[in-house]
């Protein structure tokens, strides 16, 4: 058993399609914007689970997150770290959702428009590849990643049925 601290409501959400996935760590800047994006669906099927790694920033992590008032977001403060790979574990264990969204905490995305194109068209797939573009602080794109297709897996952002 994980040992943990939580930031609101612990229990799992009932019928819930898609659960969003936030493993954080040391970045809570990212985490804001992410979150602020993406609490601005207006989809009520979605919950968007954080767990915070204990990382140095976790303190102010805290602090920030009260700032965001949405009954779909539950937030998790680990009290040891552990890791990339166990957080992510972590989280799929508390996740509630048919659907899994696994994302990064600097990653900001427009998550009605993926659940439209993905979910809501009933596509026949277990697992979805996720295609992005990195950009700075400014803004400005300076990479970018296509899925190629079924296989096109980049192993950090999926989303996938249980």
């Amino acid at each position: 058993m994980y040992q943990r601290e939580q930031h609101r409501s612990t229990e799992k959400s009932p019928h819930m399609v898609c659960s969003v996935l936030i493993p954080a760590y040391n970045r809570p800047e990212y985490l804001m914007q992410c979150l602020r994006v993406l609490t601005a669906s207006r989809r009520k099927d979605i919950e968007f689970i954080v767990s915070e790694d204990n990382s140095p920033a976790q303190e102010l992590t805290r602090t920030k997150l009260q700032d965001i008032q949405d009954v779909r977001l539950r937030c998790f403060f680990q009290e040891k770290n552990l890791g990339w790979s166990d957080n992510r574990n972590f989280l799929i264990g508390e996740a509630g959702g048919e659907y899994l969204l696994l994302i990064g905490d600097d990653d900001i995305l427009d998550i009605d428009r993926l659940l439209e194109y993905t979910l809501d068209r009933d596509i026949d797939a277990d697992i979805i590849g996720i295609g992005y573009r990195t950009i700075d602080e400014d803004g400005r794109q300076t990479g970018e990643y296509r899925s190629p297709g079924y296989w096109g897996f980049n192993g950090h952002s999926w989303i996938g049925r249980r």
